[in-house]
């Protein structure tokens, strides 16, 4: 009885320690489980983190470069800090604001060429619009010279018109004249043989008196 008795207490006092050893066991393995666990979970939050990081950093440089580029300054430009695929994407995006700032550069030399051309059209025709006021004013000045020496031509003609007129009147004047005076001129001839005719007849009354008077 008292080797049984003995045995039972060298069971149970094993039995104790083996469940005390189990406790600390387990305590112990709480204690690792929930150390691993906190490193795990400080691990994967740094993880995150840094993904978080990765993403953002490169996203918000992404999104001011677009963010300028879409406000008009084509001068802006992705730094690229890492060889991933936000770097792919940001080298796209360079590339595409190059072309996209080539081809403004090219529009505004088109457009100061536009306006060079623009500007010497306007002048040239500024140029031609004053040659042909010019022009119509001096062609306005010899149809106006055409037209007083029209009135002059015919102001010459019915003059001259006038003078044949007068010309052609005193040459009849001067017609009648001449038939005046061979009138007159004929007229004094019969006067003067008449006139001779009475002469001769009063010598011949004279010479008759005397005769007359001697008988």
């Amino acid at each position: 009885m008292a080797i049984l008795d003995s045995f039972n207490q060298v069971a149970t006092d094993g039995l104790n320690q083996s469940l005390v050893a189990a406790g600390k066991v387990y305590d112990q393995g709480v204690i690792k489980a929930i150390a691993i666990g906190i490193v795990m979970a400080l691990f994967a939050g740094g993880i995150g983190y840094h993904i978080a990081q990765s993403v953002r950093e490169p996203l918000t440089r992404i999104l001011s470069t677009l963010e300028g580029l879409t406000d008009g300054d084509m001068t802006q430009r992705i730094d690229i800090r890492y060889n991933n695929e936000f770097s792919r994407v940001s080298g796209h995006i360079n590339s595409l604001a190059d072309n996209l700032h080539n081809i403004l550069v090219k529009l505004n030399d088109a457009s100061d060429d536009l306006t060079s051309t623009a500007n010497s059209n306007q002048e040239t025709s500024s140029g031609a619009q004053k040659q042909l006021n010019s022009q119509r004013e001096q062609t306005a000045n010899v149809a106006t010279a055409m037209t007083e020496m029209a009135h002059s031509v015919q102001e010459v003609a019915q003059s001259a018109q006038n003078s044949l007129g007068m010309v052609q009147q005193v040459e009849t004047a001067s017609e009648s004249g001449r038939q005046i005076m061979s009138t007159n001129i004929s007229t004094i001839n019969q006067l003067e043989s008449r006139l001779n005719e009475s002469v001769e007849a009063v010598s011949e009354l004279q010479k008759m008196s005397g005769h007359i008077g001697s008988i």
